[in-house]
Parts: structure tokens; C-alpha cells; sequence
């Protein structure tokens, strides 16, 4: 009976293991993407029924969010680097609910010195993965934290 349950944690672990590297590497690819304005990527990685809840609980619906996507693009952004990380995660079946911070480093201009200094942002999300088709998709991405400080 140990033996099996053993086994059976050993098992969980290993697949927990394997998610959560297939989902780093979705991150991965979402950031590159990101860096290169390629929208087409970012909109695979999202399930179609995607849902992203704003700090303020403002609900953003697929749609809206690629128009946002699109505006970014044409305004090419100032973003530096780009890159998510994974804090936790729990996977239960075809589903994993992940614990992410992602963080944005721009560039500000200090008003007392005109130096430019770097601009560091981050969210901390609760994102909810779908495994469908094989391929792990983001179904629904819940704003935590954000917060945003200087680097000098």
C-alpha cells in the first residue's frame, strides 16, 4: 500500500513537474512576443472565452484585450524587458491554476535630475491554464498585485 501510494506522489510530482516547465514556457514565448509586437502569438496562447480582471476588478473580455494588443503595437511601446515567472501551481487534470508575477522594465525621465532611470513594474496574477488540443492555454488571468518602483 505504500509502495503504491508512493508511486502514485511520485507521479503527481513528476507530471506537476512537467506542467508547470510546459507553462514556463508559454510565459517564455508570451514575452517574446510581447518584446516583438507580435499579436498573433499573444492571441494563441489565449483560450477563446479568455477573461482578464484589472487590480481596480474591471473585466477585460478577449476582444477588448486584443484591441489593446493591437493599439500597443502601433504605439510601439517603451518596454525594455519582459518576462513572467511562476510563484506557484497547482495542476488538477486538464487544468492548472498558477501563481505568476510578471515584470516590465521601461525607461522614466527623473523630472529633478533629466537622468533616465529605469521604470520597474509588476503584476502579480492568478492564471488559470486550460490543456486543450495539446497545448496549454490561458483561460483566465486575475489581477493580484501591482506595483511599480524605479531602478537607480
Amino acid at each position: 500500500m505504500f509502495r503504491v501510494a508512493l508511486a502514485c506522489l511520485l507521479t503527481l510530482a513528476l507530471q506537476t513537474a512537467d506542467t508547470r516547465k510546459a507553462i514556463q514556457d508559454r510565459y517564455d514565448a508570451w514575452s517574446k512576443a510581447y518584446m516583438a509586437n507580435d499579436v498573433g502569438t499573444l492571441l494563441s496562447i489565449l483560450t477563446p472565452d479568455y477573461t482578464l480582471t484589472t487590480s481596480d476588478g474591471t473585466l477585460i473580455k478577449r476582444s477588448e484585450y486584443e484591441a489593446m494588443l493591437r493599439l500597443r503595437k502601433s504605439a510601439n511601446s517603451d518596454t525594455k524587458k519582459y518576462l513572467t515567472r511562476i510563484l506557484r501551481i497547482k495542476v488538477s487534470g486538464e487544468t492548472a491554476e498558477v501563481e505568476s508575477r510578471e515584470t516590465m522594465t521601461g525607461t522614466v525621465q527623473d523630472a529633478a535630475t533629466g537622468k533616465t532611470l529605469a521604470l520597474i513594474h509588476e503584476h502579480d496574477y492568478s492564471d488559470t491554464w486550460t490543456h486543450a488540443s495539446g497545448a496549454w492555454l490561458l483561460r483566465k488571468t486575475v489581477t493580484l498585485k501591482e506595483r511599480s518602483h524605479s531602478g537607480k
